[in-house]
């Protein structure tokens, strides 16, 4: 969080990152699960995606799944519907949690101490092939994307 508000220093630049870092996360997740399946897995498999629930945010999701079908026809096809739920109820929520949890303490772990050996969860998930990518939006990252906008912009 700490790099998304240091890049993310103006409005202006806020409101390109959606206002939220939710919003870049969302998006860019929502890209590489498509992109992945469809470019890479050859899959042609229709994908569902669940939230958790969050008033905060679900209307701005809603318009990035709705935006990004219109504008991206090759993808359209596998865009499945968008659903939020309660972690409680959906088993699949708690699963991404438990991923996600690991993700952070191997990034925090890369940060601290770097010749640590990776934690063995998630050695075993990505020995299981449950992981297709993992991405740190560092500020490096950040401001990678923050250009990369500008360049599509229309002028």
């Amino acid at each position: 969080m700490k790099d998304f508000y240091k890049v993310a220093c103006t409005p202006e630049i806020l409101d390109k990152f959606g206002n939220t870092p939710y919003y870049l996360c969302w998006h860019l997740a929502l890209i590489q699960t498509l992109v992945g399946a469809h470019d890479e897995l050859r899959s042609r498999e229709v994908i569902q995606v669940f939230f958790d629930r969050n008033a905060e945010h679900q209307a701005e999701m809603k318009r990035v799944h709705k935006a990004f079908k219109e504008i991206n026809p090759a993808y359209r096809v596998q865009m499945g519907s968008l659903e939020f739920a309660s972690k409680e109820n959906k088993l699949m929520l708690q699963t991404a949690d438990t991923l996600a949890y690991e993700v952070q303490k191997a990034f925090r772990q890369q940060i601290t101490n770097p010749s640590a050996p990776e934690r063995s969860e998630l050695q075993q998930l990505k020995a299981a092939h449950r992981i297709y990518m993992i991405r740190l939006g560092d500020e490096n990252f950040l401001r990678f994307y923050l250009k990369e906008l500008e360049n599509d912009s229309p002028r």
